[in-house]
């Protein structure tokens, strides 16, 4: 037997297992590749010589595996778009997890993200992060009952027929949208964009993706969105579902073109078990298929306009195509897709005064070179630090499994005055965050070389920074197109390198870690809920200040004519026991004028006149025995439902384990009595 074949018999047996068709075909075959540059397919023959370092032979187990094996090896590295329950014994031994607990539900949720980045209105910015931080004010509502109330306090649901008409951008040869291609020269020399339109939000579906369950909403469709528009046309569905959750999002204003149509950057990022986030330099920019306008106002043509003309105007600023620019959407145009236009994050662009290469037509869809928008980065990774920063404490415990989120963040383009700058007209590049995908899609849009090479690039150097070392395995390429934007402060005090071989023995097991950090977001949730209400609360309190004192003498007079002694006799006419008759009855009959006084003690010493009447009536109708069970039943499925999150009938509640059941004790009171 040759040395070579001995040394590949005696190398431990590795498996890797990527789940998922699509992400098979990109993240294992370059896994495959990067095994094959930096590990080595074969021993060498400096195997012979007992060399440290034991080359290993790895097996692919995933389901769509070209190959199969006799062997079953212990699966170090896992990746799936989504758990699933086949690898549910596997996910927390394994060396990396593609998943950080808990981390799907809270960073691929456009619910959660509006709660995590929701920063008061008043603002842009908050407590210690970055200047370049932009955050678009967002709300959370469930329904149309929920869009009601949110509608009402944002001021959609005006009265007033001229609020809706109140968005025009009149006079365009007053204003100028901010285009890409634009050189330097042309930008220094733009007209102020057109001034922001009043009210105008982006509605969301909370749990759709890709271009379905957006609209866009100002007061003149804002009533199409309302039950009361759907009860008159029982043939018209309602637009929001009753039990869905929604996010209204503020429209991004003014938005950078793009060849004037409206734009996003699809950035790639990672957070990683340790609490940094990385932003990778290379992105994709998505454009809309139609020409961006917004104009509300009527026409003028000829002077005399007809009201036909001016309906259609207005919801031509509607339409999907001006607004959507989720790839998938618009590839079916063939005419006006723009493609896949791969972007450099790290190169400047029109804002910089080094970038005079704007009036070229760079990156349309060619793979001749990437469009330069480097000024936007500082903005993009303040928005990332922020949310590594805010979301750490629900998606922690990830160390043992070395888990990661691998991200696609959409970014909307824009730009805000300068208020730091000399020049007071000039303006300032931002870019607004508006969903987060956990992960992206492995595949593109549309197969184009181009294309295929940047998400072969973005993968590669993932398994580059954060998948080799964690699996022993050195890398021989110092370049990583990931860019650190966040580190915890912990990390900042003292780096740490890698070692696989040893990891302290009180690590958390990632799946209760998972439960831990549900249970961490369902009490931040129902906090920001809270929180969030209250502020509407003070504000509708403070707005309605003037109207109760216009009504202050209306209310003192009401106050002065208030009888206390006649409010104190009807509220003891409600309890038989304070009645005149049983006072009388209780009276010693040797002093029957006498009157007894009632010390007020623990609840239910006094008990009003309709619970004596219902529990005499339950008494008489032997309700105890049928009534009284139900009850018992229905709190004893509830509180387990709270507590061990049991569901089902009740016969279904009765056979489960006895670790499940709830026992309803008895009361303080009782309890207290056997003690003494």
């Amino acid at each position: 037997m040759s040395s070579q074949s001995k040394a590949t018999k005696d190398s431990p047996t590795r498996g890797y297992r990527v789940t998922g068709r699509a992400a098979h075909g990109r993240v294992a075959r370059l896994f495959q590749t990067l095994l094959l540059h930096e590990e080595g397919a074969t021993p060498t023959a400096a195997d012979d010589d007992h060399t440290t370092k034991q080359q290993s032979r790895w097996i692919d187990t995933s389901p769509y595996a070209t190959t199969s094996s006799d062997d079953k090896p212990e699966i170090s590295f896992l990746w799936e778009n989504a758990p699933r329950y086949e690898t549910k014994s596997i996910r927390d031994t394994v060396q990396v997890y593609s998943h950080l607990p808990n981390g799907i539900h809270v960073l691929d949720d456009k619910w959660a993200l509006a709660r995590l980045m929701m920063i008061p209105s008043s603002h842009n910015c908050s407590g210690n992060h970055d200047e370049a931080l932009a955050t678009l004010e967002s709300h959370c509502f469930r329904g149309s009952d929920g869009f009601r109330i949110f509608a009402q306090r944002v001021g959609l649901l005006s009265s007033n027929e001229n609020d809706a008409d109140n968005n025009n951008v009149n006079s365009e040869a007053q204003y100028q949208f901010e285009d890409l291609l634009q050189t330097t020269q042309q930008h220094h020399q733009l007209l102020p964009p057109p001034p922001p339109p009043k009210n105008l939000w982006v509605i969301k579906d909370a749990m759709s993706n890709g271009a379905g369950g957006i609209w866009i909403v100002d007061p003149f469709n804002a009533h199409e969105f309302t039950d009361n528009n759907n009860k008159d046309q029982q043939q018209q569905p309602m637009i929001l579902h009753p039990q869905h959750r929604y996010i209204a999002q503020q429209y991004a204003w003014p938005p950078t073109l793009y060849k004037s149509r409206k734009c996003h950057v699809r950035v790639y990022g990672l957070i990683t078990s340790d609490g940094r986030a990385y932003v990778h330099e290379r992105a994709f920019l998505h454009v809309a298929n139609e020409i961006f306008e917004y104009d509300s106002s009527s026409s003028n043509d000829g002077g005399a306009t007809k009201e036909g003309n001016t309906d259609n105007k207005r919801r031509e600023r509607f339409e999907p195509s001006v607004h959507i620019t989720n790839c998938c959407a618009n590839s079916h145009d063939e005419d006006k897709f723009s493609g896949e236009i791969c972007v450099e994050l790290d190169k400047p662009g029109p804002f910089s005064t080094s970038h005079s290469n704007g009036s070229s037509d760079v990156g349309v869809g060619s793979g001749n070179g990437d469009l330069p928008l480097g000024d936007y980065f500082p903005s993009i990774a303040a928005s990332v630090a922020m949310l590594a920063e805010k979301s750490a404490a629900y998606v922690q415990g990830g160390q043992a499994n070395n888990g990661f989120e691998y991200l696609g963040l959409d970014f909307v383009l824009s730009s805000v005055p300068d208020e730091g700058g000399e020049d007071s007209t000039r303006r300032k590049p931002v870019a607004y965050l508006l969903e987060v995908n956990a992960p992206p899609s492995q595949d593109t849009a549309t197969g184009l070389t181009h294309a295929e090479e940047l998400h072969d690039e973005v993968i590669s150097d993932l398994l580059r920074l954060w998948v080799l070392p964690h699996l022993g395995i050195e890398s021989s390429r110092s370049e990583n197109g990931w860019k650190c934007v966040y580190s915890p402060p912990s990390l900042l005090k003292e780096e740490t390198s890698i070692d696989v071989e040893e990891k302290p023995s009180n690590l958390i097991v990632p799946s209760k870690a998972a439960i831990l950090n549900k249970i961490r977001w369902a009490m931040f949730e129902k906090k920001a809920s809270k929180e969030y209400e209250s502020s509407w609360h003070k504000e509708e309190v403070v707005g309605e200040e003037n109207d109760r004192k216009s009504h202050k003498c209306e209310s003192e007079k009401a106050d002065s004519s208030f009888d206390a002694d006649s409010f104190v006799s009807f509220v003891r006419s409600q309890f038989p026991c304070f009645s005149a008759s049983t006072i009388t009855s209780l009276s010693s009959a040797e002093t029957p004028e006498s009157v007894n006084i009632f010390l007020e003690s623990g609840g239910g010493a006094q008990v009003p006149r309709v619970v004596v009447d219902a529990m005499s009536a339950s008494l008489m109708n032997r309700d105890r025995s049928v009534v009284g069970a139900k009850y018992l039943s229905e709190a004893r499925k509830s509180i387990a439902s709270l507590l061990a999150g049991c569901h089902g009938d009740d016969e279904e509640v009765q056979d489960r384990d006895e670790e499940q059941a709830v026992i309803l004790g008895a009361n303080a009171t009782s309890l207290l009595d056997i003690l003494a």
